[in-house]
């Protein structure tokens, strides 16, 4: 279940379309392997579209954590945006 929840939002990729169930069978037994997944839906026009993604999960990259600041206060914001005010008018 693990693996299936780090898939979850994976996109699917269209291989291709196939009139009858049994085509379509035929052409996901050819693309099946341990590192793909592949699957077979019907369109409304009765038609046997072949989808497959890989299984592989890619190893998570991290960040490098930053020392987060507090949150600055209402207050706080107006000061900065007063001194900034201040400096571009001593600039003119």
């Amino acid at each position: 279940m693990a693996e299936n929840d780090q898939l979850f939002g994976r996109p699917w990729k269209d291989h291709g379309t196939y009139k009858t169930h049994p085509d379509a069978d035929a052409a996901k037994e050819g693309l099946q392997s341990d590192s793909v997944q592949v699957k077979i839906r019907r369109t409304p026009e009765n038609t046997f579209r072949v989808r497959f993604r890989s299984s592989v999960v890619e190893a998570v990259k991290t960040k490098a954590d930053k020392p987060k600041a507090p949150p600055k206060t209402r207050s706080a914001r107006r000061k900065e945006k007063a001194a900034r005010h201040k400096a571009r008018q001593e600039k003119e």
